[in-house]
């Protein structure tokens, strides 16, 4: 299981894994919680155009289902399946997660705005 126990060290992918994913994706984005929170571990390619505009569609609908789906898509560790279990558990994660997909990818810049 990827989930590590509270005080053990976290299951992580292998550093070969996290070449080769590289080498295929370009930068993934490793996710882990801090010290004193259950010890998870995700990691994700980052977003394309394409999964941000499926995302786009998808959240003026249900904000929560487009964080979701957005993370299965680009997640690369755990399985998908193993994510899955875990996010019935702890519905919160995928919105979290979400959010820092999109902040990777400036998804979150605000701008200011001058007349002139």
């Amino acid at each position: 299981m990827f989930l590590g126990q509270e005080g053990k060290q976290m299951d992580r992918p292998t550093e070969e894994e996290m070449k080769a994913w590289r080498a295929k994706y370009g930068a993934i984005l490793e996710f882990s919680t801090e010290e004193g929170y259950p010890n998870y571990c995700f990691v994700c390619r980052m977003p394309d155009r394409q999964a941000l505009r499926r995302y786009v569609k998808r959240v003026a609908k249900d904000v929560y289902e487009a964080a979701y789906n957005l993370l299965l898509e680009c997640l690369l560790y755990p399985s998908v399946e193993e994510a899955r279990r875990l996010f019935k558990e702890k519905p919160g994660i995928p919105f979290a997660l979400g959010s820092e997909l999109q902040k990777a990818v400036e998804a979150d810049l605000e701008f200011c705005v001058k007349r002139s």
